[in-house]
């Protein structure tokens, strides 16, 4: 069973099209996440990976990787933190 690595950020939403064309290259997907609350002129965006299992230890690096990768894009601002897993149907690893 898999699991998914799901870490929100907000960028400025002028951004948001090629910001999203650009990480589903780098292997990440993402959308809009439903319901967030952001500031004015930005939206919180969710990217995640699917993982057969992961560990707490293991999270730290699924963050740096992606803030790494967003830092390393053209003009791309980006806030936040965090990271969560949500378990897939039938995952008993995650309860």
């Amino acid at each position: 069973m898999s699991c998914r690595v799901v870490m929100p950020r907000e960028v400025p939403t002028r951004r948001l099209a090629g910001l999203m064309w650009r990480m589903w290259q780098r292997g990440y997907s993402c959308r809009p996440a439903p319901g967030a609350a952001a500031r004015r002129g930005w939206v919180v965006v969710e990217f995640w990976v699917e993982v057969a299992q992961v560990s707490d230890d293991v999270l730290v690096v699924f963050e740096i990787e992606l803030d790494d990768t967003l830092g390393r894009m053209r003009h791309t601002a980006f806030e936040g933190r965090g990271v969560r897993v949500e378990g897939r149907t039938g995952d008993a690893a995650l309860g």
